[in-house]
């Protein structure tokens, strides 16, 4: 998984999380101290890990704490992949153009992941179509709604299929108002 994805995790346990610190979520977890490089890989299970002991640690479920995770790692993703967003887009266009850039996070090394998300526009839908080993449907719908607050706009997702309820991948229909 993409170093900026654990370099965000880090700083969102240190700026978001009240009374739990970055040392304690890695002592739960298993993981080594180490300084995570935006531009470095690391391994998908170092994130899963450091999640499911911060749920743990503050009493939270694991979806709830990926969906937070994803709605503050937004402001990261479009800095970092500003060359792949245009200036006049609004929250729809990004959201459409989310497969590329979650093709970049996953295969920026050229290593590639079991995960896949695809994006299509059904009338005034957008559908998302994420396939993982890891079930972390839920940062992209905190990552889906982190773009609507970045756009001003407000998002609803409907999830009729998803990976956490034995379906074969997650399906989120968005609607923007």
């Amino acid at each position: 998984m993409h170093g900026i994805v654990h370099k965000a995790f880090k700083e969102f346990v240190e700026s978001e999380i009240d009374g739990i610190d970055w040392d304690s979520v890695a002592d739960e977890a298993g993981l080594d101290p180490k300084l995570y490089l935006p531009v470095t890989h690391y391994p998908d299970n170092e994130f899963t890990g450091a999640a499911t002991a911060l749920a743990e640690l503050g009493g939270r479920t694991d979806a709830s704490i990926q969906q937070s995770f994803g709605r503050s790692l937004v402001p990261s993703l479009l800095d970092t992949f500003k060359a792949h967003i245009r200036d006049d887009w609004d929250a729809r266009e990004v959201i459409l153009a989310l497969d590329s850039i979650y093709e970049q996070l996953d295969s920026d090394d050229g290593s590639t992941t079991s995960a896949t998300v695809s994006t299509r526009s059904d009338g005034d839908e957008i559908v998302l179509t994420y396939r993982s080993d890891h079930e972390l449907c839920t940062v992209l719908r905190g990552v889906v709604l982190g773009i609507a607050d970045e756009y001003g706009q407000t998002a609803e997702i409907a999830e009729p299929v998803c990976l956490r309820e034995g379906d074969e991948q997650c399906e989120l229909r968005v609607t923007l108002d």
